[in-house]
């Protein structure tokens, strides 16, 4: 049996599993490939301890999704399908800037400049935007054909109107 969320998001196969598990998906409504991300809430997870996991899981679609750059992962939908949370983006083709640098001897400066301004870029637009990312680093910066760059996982972005629910 083929595993669908909310009636139109197909499961092709898990691609990522930390403390959320990503699929690779088809949006039968759209006709397009994404990537969803399941909110992996523990079983013994109880309470306000559980309320407060979904509210990030929340604010994290929240903070990515008011933001729409060339250099930004897209967000298209958050929801909740029996009792199951999830986040709709763009499905990246590529790999993670750590994949590549494990990958790569030397990455030339000539790239290492062009990532590090697409990047800044992008928390520049994201700043502008009251989001503050707050988790920089290579697993979070994708790398796709055309050596074009998008951020991604905003898991404990703040939005600076909103109160903080990590220090």
């Amino acid at each position: 049996m083929v595993e669908v969320f909310k009636g139109k998001y197909q499961i092709v196969r898990e691609i990522a599993r930390s403390n959320d598990i990503v699929y690779e998906a088809l949006d039968t409504s759209m006709g397009r490939r994404v990537a969803l991300k399941e909110l992996n809430i523990t079983q013994g997870l109880t309470g306000q301890a559980r309320r407060e996991r979904i509210e990030r899981f929340q604010r994290e679609a929240r903070s990515a999704g008011r933001l729409s750059h060339p250099n930004i992962v897209s967000i298209y939908e958050f929801g909740e399908d029996e009792g199951r949370y999830f986040i709709a983006m763009e499905y990246l083709e590529g790999q993670s800037l750590r994949d590549h640098l494990s990958a790569t001897v030397v990455m030339s400066l000539k790239d290492s400049l062009d990532v590090v301004c697409q990047l800044l870029d992008a928390l520049f637009y994201a700043h502008s935007h009251q989001v503050i990312h707050r988790d920089i680093k290579p697993d979070n910066i994708h790398l796709l054909p055309g050596n074009r760059v998008k951020l991604t996982d905003f898991g404990i972005a703040r939005l600076t109107e909103e109160p903080a629910l990590t220090s």
